[in-house]
């Protein structure tokens, strides 16, 4: 059973997307290698990108990120839905067994945001590569991605709304919910 979101309370807020590329989580452990090829060279790299780190206990220099500290669940919406690119990393402990689901991805596709991930065996259970979730292989990969993305208002928003529908098609907690029916239905 995999994660999901609640598309009502993970419903996209407009506000002005005043962030270029944005991440959040609490602490480095385990995936030092991806947040230095997605957030701390790139930073350095793209020095007119605006990079947003909200969280804490980073043990890694962050570049020329902006670490804005813990965000209040009441304000994570605001925070990702200000973001032109959200960036999904996640600890290898997950991303190296196939299909091993965090919350992350499917909130933020509930958001409608352009999301961009490091590489996550079994991501293409929930989201197709390339058309609703991009997924970059190495920080050169990620600066052109971040590039790209930011010089197409259009195609952002085509990726974030594709991730959407993706999410109220698939991964919703009912969708979730049905499943255990069955599958409990079908033990009888």
């Amino acid at each position: 059973m995999y994660y999901a979101a609640d598309a009502d309370l993970f419903a996209p807020v407009n506000v002005e997307q005043t962030i270029d590329v944005s991440f959040y989580g609490h602490g480095s452990e385990l995936r030092e290698e991806w947040m230095t090829n997605m957030i701390t060279n790139p930073s350095k790299r793209l020095p007119d990108v605006n990079f947003s780190v909200g969280g804490g206990n980073f043990g890694i220099d962050m570049g020329n990120a902006k670490l804005i500290g813990p965000v209040p669940y009441s304000a994570f919406r605001e925070f990702c839905c200000k973001s032109k690119i959200n960036l999904n990393i996640t600890r290898w402990s997950h991303t190296n067994i196939y299909a091993s689901a965090t919350a992350r991805p499917f909130e933020l596709a509930a958001y409608g945001a352009c999301i961009v991930s490091q590489p996550y065996k079994g991501i293409e259970e929930w989201f197709e590569v390339g058309k609703e979730i991009i997924v970059v292989n190495n920080e050169d990969e990620a600066v052109e991605t971040y590039e790209w993305l930011l010089s197409s208002d259009e195609e952002r928003l085509k990726i974030g709304e594709r991730a959407r529908q993706r999410i109220l098609k698939e991964h919703t907690y009912r969708h979730r919910a049905k499943k255990i029916i069955e599958v409990c239905k079908s033990c009888n």
